[in-house]
């Protein structure tokens, strides 16, 4: 059995959006068990949350966002491999502006920031997800 995870301090990443060009300041935090991953616009008012989740996904071309009502987080795609690549399961992840910087444009940038966080391990069982059988996806 594998325990959740988060990471044992916060840290910053400053930078400018892929896309949208706009400046960005990025502050990760640890979380509590079972929170899983919440980016925090901290720009908009009341600071909204938004949960990464598949039901988030809002379909865009070229990046992915995630959407929870009028608050959207954009290319959250680099971010998010580089916590799954550390096996990381729970952060709260504040942002001043609608998309993350752009980080190299590759998950390499956030892999080492969430490394330089250091990991803990939080005691909880990690909730797993088991595929008993074969899935296919055909496109036309």
């Amino acid at each position: 059995m594998r325990c959740q995870s988060t990471i044992a301090k916060p840290v910053t990443l400053r930078g400018i959006g892929l896309h949208g060009g706009e400046e960005v300041s990025l502050t990760v935090e640890p979380a509590d068990a079972d929170m899983g991953i919440v980016f925090v616009r901290t720009d908009l008012e009341g600071a909204p949350e938004v949960l990464v989740r598949h039901a988030a996904v809002v379909e865009r071309s070229r990046h992915t966002v995630l959407k929870a009502g009028s608050a959207e987080v954009h290319t959250v795609e680099h971010f998010l491999a580089a916590a799954v690549a550390l096996k990381i399961d729970n952060l709260r992840v504040k942002i001043d502006a609608a998309e993350l910087p752009a980080a190299g444009g590759c998950s390499r940038e956030y892999f080492a920031l969430l490394s330089q966080a250091g990991l803990v391990d939080q005691k909880i069982p990690r909730k797993t997800f088991t595929l008993d059988q074969a899935i296919t996806v055909e496109d036309g």
